[in-house]
């Protein structure tokens, strides 16, 4: 386990935010462009680095339609560029006391890559009644991440077989992805 002492950080960025509440159709625009780095000793040589959560560009556009007084459509669209990760340069292959051979990561840096950007799109109607009882009810159908984009989660290796001799040990990295579509129906 690596202790690390104190460090320095530094974030900046801008943003921008347009609004529209009124009318049948509204939502809202927003957009921001940042950087955050580190520096701490014993970590990348003393190097600034991107940390973590550095996201470049982070977008949003949400809209509503009132079609009519009893049904309402939405669309939200959102974009962020990938965030920070450290990954491998290179592999070597080491042998291990079990005679087999398992791969051994080569680093150039720390936060020296990054994740594949992330975007959806979430689309859904809702139809509004007044019940018997004076209280609204609504009913909502739509789907999350309407054209199956593939977000990345996280980056794993796999290894291809570890009993093999050293030229024919290896493996490959693959983008782990949570959910594709996910529709939803509710009712309040």
């Amino acid at each position: 386990t690596l202790v690390v002492g104190e460090g320095k950080g530094i974030a900046y960025g801008v943003e921008l935010s347009i609004r529209k509440n009124t009318g049948r159709l509204n939502g809202w625009f927003s957009y921001a462009w940042s950087k955050s780095e580190r520096q701490t000793p014993g970590v990348n040589n003393g190097n600034w680095y991107p940390f973590r959560y550095d996201r470049r560009h982070d977008l949003a556009i949400v809209t509503n339609y009132q079609l009519n007084a009893h049904w309402k459509c939405s669309a939200t669209f959102e974009y962020q560029s990938g965030f920070a990760i450290t990954m491998p340069v290179g592999i070597q292959q080491t042998l291990q006391v079990d005679q087999t051979f398992y791969p051994s990561f080569i680093f150039a840096g720390r936060n020296n890559a990054r994740m594949p950007d992330y975007h959806r799109l979430d689309v859904g109607f809702s139809h509004t009644e007044t019940t018997t009882k004076g209280r609204e009810s609504t009913i909502s159908l739509g789907v999350y991440n309407a054209y199956g984009r593939q977000n990345p989660f996280y980056i794993d290796y796999k290894i291809k077989n570890t009993s093999l001799s050293r030229d024919q040990t290896g493996g490959y990295f693959f983008q782990r992805t949570l959910f594709r579509f996910v529709p939803y129906l509710t009712w309040a």
